[in-house]
């Protein structure tokens, strides 16, 4: 008889974040940025977005607030953060996807498609009647937009500004809006 090496195997965990989480989101966030977007953003827009809106003090006040943040762990004993995704509604029919990251170390393993589907399947249990996700993206992201295309979203339009001092280019997209029967 073959002795077959066993592998170990272990099974993602998924949870919501807590205000408690947002020092380990922060710095997960950062560590993406800085070894996933080199190339893919300005620099001064980088830490602009980092110093704005991926702090400690800004994700606990969007927990606090109605932003919903899904972590996905590599396990049940949280060690490893994969990835996470966060949206938020806007109104009874709209909601914004404000954030999907995932460690570079597990990119292209259908992390990210795992944690838009988490979201979109937790905002179909959240709404009431239309529903309508939207986002913006970096043009130049072209795996963000392959996966988000694939989920349903279309480009809405192209939008330009600025951010702080740095020009910032963006995709508008959205899913198409359709009337949803709460389940």
């Amino acid at each position: 008889m073959t002795n077959i090496p066993s592998a170990t195997f272990t099974m993602p965990y998924l949870r919501h974040a807590t205000e408690s989480d947002a020092t380990l989101i922060a710095s997960f966030s950062e560590m993406v940025f800085n070894t996933s977007f080199p190339g893919l953003l300005d620099m001064g827009v980088s830490l602009e977005i980092l110093r704005r809106f991926y702090n400690a003090q800004a994700i606990s006040d969007g927990i606090k607030g109605e932003e919903v943040f899904l972590l996905l762990f590599n396990d049940l004993s949280e060690k490893e953060l994969t990835g996470y995704v966060s949206v938020e509604p806007v109104n009874d029919g709209l909601w914004v996807l404000h954030k999907l990251y995932v460690s570079p170390a597990h990119h292209r393993r259908h992390i990210g498609s795992r944690l838009m589907d988490d979201a979109l399947d937790y905002i179909s249990r959240h709404i009431h009647n239309t529903v309508c996700v939207q986002l913006n993206l970096n043009r130049h992201n072209t795996p963000a937009l392959r996966l988000y295309q694939t989920k349903g979203f279309h480009i809405v339009r192209e939008e330009n500004g600025m951010l702080g001092e740095h020009p910032k280019t963006d995709f508008v997209m959205a899913t198409v809006c359709e009337p949803h029967e709460k389940q």
